[in-house]
Protein backbone atom coordinates (compact mmCIF):
# COMPACT_ATOMS: atom_id res chain seq x y z
CA UNK A 1 0.00 0.00 0.00
CA UNK A 2 1.31 3.43 -0.87
CA UNK A 3 1.46 6.16 1.71
CA UNK A 4 -0.09 9.48 0.77
CA UNK A 5 1.38 12.47 2.57
CA UNK A 6 0.28 16.08 2.74
CA UNK A 7 1.04 19.19 4.77
CA UNK A 8 -1.30 18.86 7.75
CA UNK A 9 -0.31 22.20 9.26
CA UNK A 10 -1.14 24.07 6.07
CA UNK A 11 -4.41 22.11 5.87
CA UNK A 12 -5.39 23.16 9.41
CA UNK A 13 -4.43 26.79 8.70
CA UNK A 14 -6.54 26.72 5.53
CA UNK A 15 -9.53 25.40 7.46
CA UNK A 16 -9.10 28.08 10.10
CA UNK A 17 -8.97 30.78 7.42
CA UNK A 18 -12.24 29.35 6.06
CA UNK A 19 -13.95 29.91 9.40
CA UNK A 20 -13.36 26.68 11.32
CA UNK A 21 -12.24 26.87 14.91
CA UNK A 22 -8.87 25.41 15.88
CA UNK A 23 -10.56 22.39 17.48
CA UNK A 24 -12.75 21.78 14.42
CA UNK A 25 -9.82 22.16 12.02
CA UNK A 26 -7.65 19.78 14.02
CA UNK A 27 -10.52 17.29 14.32
CA UNK A 28 -11.09 17.33 10.56
CA UNK A 29 -7.35 17.00 10.01
CA UNK A 30 -7.12 14.00 12.35
CA UNK A 31 -10.13 12.32 10.75
CA UNK A 32 -8.76 12.85 7.25
CA UNK A 33 -5.30 11.65 8.26
CA UNK A 34 -6.76 8.49 9.81
CA UNK A 35 -8.91 7.84 6.74
CA UNK A 36 -5.91 8.20 4.45
CA UNK A 37 -3.82 5.86 6.59
CA UNK A 38 -6.46 3.11 6.55
CA UNK A 39 -7.60 3.59 2.95
CA UNK A 40 -6.06 1.74 0.04
CA UNK A 41 -5.27 4.81 -2.03
CA UNK A 42 -3.52 4.54 -5.38
CA UNK A 43 -0.84 7.09 -6.12
CA UNK A 44 0.14 8.34 -9.56
CA UNK A 45 3.12 5.97 -9.48
CA UNK A 46 0.80 3.03 -8.67
CA UNK A 47 -1.45 3.95 -11.59
CA UNK A 48 1.51 4.31 -13.96
CA UNK A 49 2.75 0.85 -12.93
CA UNK A 50 -0.70 -0.64 -13.49
CA UNK A 51 -0.99 0.99 -16.92
CA UNK A 52 2.46 -0.33 -17.87
CA UNK A 53 1.50 -3.85 -16.81
CA UNK A 54 -1.77 -3.67 -18.76
CA UNK A 55 0.04 -2.43 -21.87
CA UNK A 56 2.59 -5.25 -21.59
CA UNK A 57 -0.20 -7.82 -21.20
CA UNK A 58 -2.05 -6.36 -24.21
CA UNK A 59 1.10 -6.54 -26.33
CA UNK A 60 1.62 -10.15 -25.28
CA UNK A 61 -1.97 -11.04 -26.19
CA UNK A 62 -1.60 -9.26 -29.53
CA UNK A 63 1.48 -11.38 -30.28
CA UNK A 64 -0.38 -14.57 -29.40
CA UNK A 65 -3.31 -13.61 -31.65
CA UNK A 66 -0.96 -12.95 -34.59
CA UNK A 67 0.72 -16.32 -34.02
CA UNK A 68 -2.66 -18.08 -33.99
CA UNK A 69 -3.76 -16.28 -37.15
CA UNK A 70 -0.53 -17.23 -38.92
CA UNK A 71 -0.98 -20.86 -37.91
CA UNK A 72 -4.59 -20.84 -39.10
CA UNK A 73 -3.58 -19.31 -42.44
CA UNK A 74 -0.95 -22.01 -42.95
CA UNK A 75 -3.47 -24.70 -42.04
CA UNK A 76 -6.01 -23.18 -44.42
CA UNK A 77 -3.45 -23.07 -47.24
CA UNK A 78 -2.56 -26.71 -46.58
CA UNK A 79 -6.24 -27.71 -46.58
CA UNK A 80 -6.90 -25.85 -49.84
CA UNK A 81 -3.81 -27.41 -51.41
CA UNK A 82 -4.97 -30.88 -50.36
CA UNK A 83 -8.46 -30.26 -51.77
CA UNK A 84 -7.03 -29.02 -55.08
CA UNK A 85 -4.91 -32.18 -55.38
CA UNK A 86 -7.98 -34.33 -54.77
CA UNK A 87 -9.90 -32.62 -57.56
Amino acid sequence: MSILTFDTHRFVIGLQKSGFSTEQAEGINNALNEALQTADVATKADLKNAVSEIKADAADQRTKIVQWLAALMIAQAAAISALVKLL
